[in-house]
């Protein structure tokens, strides 16, 4: 199996993302999504996950209380647990996002936080590491119906596993890749000899500038990252990282660049094409086959049937679309465009 830096650093220490680990990880991203989506049939397991002749088994499912505002109020499935089929020591845990995305851009817009503590060795941990209220509600919270939280379930189910873990794969999408970074920085924290990778796509911004030093360096996670992201992707941008929210971002970014190939009035439509994670396993997946890795074309909407999406190169000059922070900064763009073109008819 391939250790962290091969996966996330090439030969000159640059990001980089294996293309196995990147094809088996957005599987894994996915797989968490459709087990949500089978919560009414208790008879549904997830398939194992294969790529390149590299097998992961699923071994069990883990859930979170969802009490925020884009969620249901009621305990639900959110994390899944793989181990790998040629090393027993080897596992991956994945994590879902929302179905909701206009509702989690509320409310982390709102920047609100909560200070993070850890499974084990809190004692040593620094008190003011503060998160996303709503990603660390999700990840703690227990209630009365669901006496275990997500964090206690994780940490619990890694206790008892017949073959302790000496690798963890991380990965989550949207609102799973903030939960993957909690559990990353956990893991590191709270199990420090587990070596781990966490590879995550389209997650928002987790916490403040103390949450990145600590991650990045404190405890030496920023070569054991790489979030994946689309420059037009709104989720990515939230919470804000100006003052007086000033949340930052963590790990090594690996940018990837696409959008409608023409734009549509349905804001929400546009925001979801740019957030979804078949768009973004799409591309990414042929770009990190290619040298450099990048791949620019053509493609159809995974989201949508019928739209067709473009994907550029990152950084070649940003649009105004690309710059916008806010469904609101789409919106008015997008009516901008349309009265010009209004007026010059």
């Amino acid at each position: 199996m391939s250790n962290a830096n091969s996966i996330t650093r090439d030969l000159s220490s640059n990001a980089f993302l294996d293309p196995t680990f990147a094809n088996l990880l957005a599987a894994a991203a996915a797989a968490a999504y459709t087990d949500f989506a089978n919560t009414n049939n208790p008879a549904y397991t997830p398939p194992s996950l294969d790529f390149d002749g590299i097998g992961f088994n699923f071994l069990q499912r883990f859930t979170g209380f969802d009490d925020v505002i884009w969620g249901s109020g009621e305990e639900e499935r959110y994390a899944l647990l793989y181990q790998s089929t040629s090393q027993s020591n080897t596992y991956l845990i994945a994590f879902r996002g929302t179905s909701s995305v206009d509702d989690m851009l509320l409310d982390l817009e709102s920047g609100k936080s909560l200070a993070f503590t850890p499974f084990n060795n809190p004692s040593n941990f620094p008190k003011n590491v503060y998160v996303g209220d709503g990603f660390n509600k999700i990840y703690i919270t227990k209630k009365s119906t669901m006496p275990t939280s997500l964090q206690n379930q994780l940490f619990t189910a890694l206790s008892k596993l017949p073959d302790a873990p000496t690798e963890i794969f991380i990965t989550g999408h949207s609102l799973g890749g903030a939960l993957a970074s909690l559990f990353t920085l956990d893991m590191a924290v709270s199990l420090p000899d587990v070596g781990i990778t966490s590879i995550t796509f389209a997650s928002p911004r987790v916490g403040s500038s103390n949450w990145q030093t600590v991650y990045d360096q404190t405890y030496h996670l920023q070569d054991k990252t790489i979030r994946v992201r689309n420059t037009y992707d709104l989720v990515p941008k939230a919470p804000p990282a100006n003052w007086p929210f000033s949340f930052k971002d963590v790990g090594q970014e690996f940018l990837v660049s696409f959008s409608v190939e023409q734009d549509h009035i349905d804001v929400s439509d546009i925001v979801l094409s740019w957030h979804a994670l078949t768009n973004y396993t799409y591309v990414v997946t042929r770009a990190v086959i290619a040298t450099p890795q990048l791949w620019t074309g053509e493609f159809p909407d995974q989201a949508h049937n019928g739209w067709n999406m473009l994907s550029y190169t990152p950084n070649m000059g940003s649009s105004a679309l690309e710059q916008a922070n806010s469904s609101n900064d789409v919106k008015q763009l997008l009516t901008e465009k349309e009265n010009a073109s209004t007026a010059v008819a």
